[in-house]
């Protein structure tokens, strides 16, 4: 396990967010999930990158943006395609890879790694993840290679646009069915490939895309972009050598590995004031865990036959750690 000072999971004051001790123990969590990742990473010369926020956290704080709640991790296609390839049969039995390789109903495009499929009290569970009885994971982004050719280069980002742009819509409950198949067969007429009618609409669509992501090797390229990201934003490209570039940076209680050249990515991603703290709100929910929280308040309450006010919550959750043998504040 990695290791936590006892006082780490107290309730803490960082750039005038308070992060609560749980959130301290999901931080801890995903930690965990990262380190069994690194393993594998390590064991096949696989190489990985913090990235998005995980990425600003550990150049500018050191570890977790304070108002952050989860971890994100980059890697290029070929690294991430090996990945998959030994992850699927070397991560631990009760964690799950999450990709549309591997699962049919999952439609994202980023891979995901989780310790679980649902919330559990179980001590061994909250002893390995610090207390934590939350499913936990870490956000896998792909580097896609891109054309050298400028014209094709275009073309190519184009076209994922379009597919990308209508997925929500095409997809939707609401869709006409013949504006739909009318569509589909546009994008086959326009990739040269079969859309499959057997899957859902959005999964098949975004299947198309992951293919279309895949379609240039490192050999063919310079640079690398998330293609999903270059759609909306043009310059939203790096030169590939970036990449494999890296240096360890301290984290939290552990170091990552980033590219030697953050501050040029950085300031592309986010602008040359980066370093400055500036809390903004998540893409989703904060913390991550609510609706999970929200769920095991409710199965505790029904098994309890009672309402719990949020402190006799709390209190039940620190015995329930207490028990575990990890440290509760």
């Amino acid at each position: 396990m990695v290791y936590f000072p006892d006082n780490y999971f107290e309730k803490e004051i960082r750039n005038g967010f308070e992060v609560s001790s749980m959130m301290k123990r999901a931080w801890a969590g995903q930690i965990e999930v990262l380190s069994v990742i690194r393993e594998i990473c390590e064991r096949h010369n696989i190489l990985w990158f913090a990235d998005y926020g995980t990425l600003l956290g550990a150049v500018r704080h050191k570890g977790f943006i304070p108002w952050d709640d989860d971890m994100d991790i980059g890697m290029t296609r070929d690294n991430l395609n090996n990945f998959i390839k030994y992850a699927k049969d070397e991560l631990p039995d009760e964690y799950k890879l999450l990709c549309m390789d591997l699962e049919p109903q999952y439609d994202s495009l980023i891979v995901r790694v989780v310790n679980s499929t649902s919330v559990s009290m179980d001590k061994e569970r909250l002893y390995k993840f610090h207390g934590c009885p939350y499913v936990l994971g870490i956000d896998i982004f792909p580097m896609d290679y891109l054309s050298r050719d400028e014209e094709e280069r275009k073309l190519h980002i184009q076209i994922i646009g379009i597919i990308l742009g209508a997925v929500d819509a095409m997809s939707s409950p609401e869709a006409d069915p013949l504006e739909v198949e009318q569509f589909l067969q546009n994008v086959e007429a326009l990739t040269g490939t079969k859309v499959d009618r057997n899957k859902p609409v959005r999964i098949a669509l975004l299947s198309l895309v992951e293919k279309l992501f895949c379609i240039y090797k490192s050999g063919e390229a310079d640079e690398v972009a998330g293609l999903w990201r270059i759609v909306y934003q043009e310059d939203f490209h790096f030169p590939k050598e970036w990449f494999s570039d890296l240096v360890e940076v301290p984290f939290e209680t552990i170091t990552i590995p980033i590219p030697r050249e953050y501050d040029k990515i950085l300031r592309l991603k986010i602008g040359d004031n980066y370093m400055t703290p500036v809390q903004c709100s998540s893409s989703h929910d904060y913390p991550f865990y609510k609706k999970q929280e929200n769920s095991l308040r409710e199965t505790i309450e029904y098994e309890y036959n009672t309402q719990l006010s949020d402190s006799e919550f709390n209190q039940l959750i620190n015995d329930k750690i207490a028990e575990s043998g990890i440290t509760q504040w």
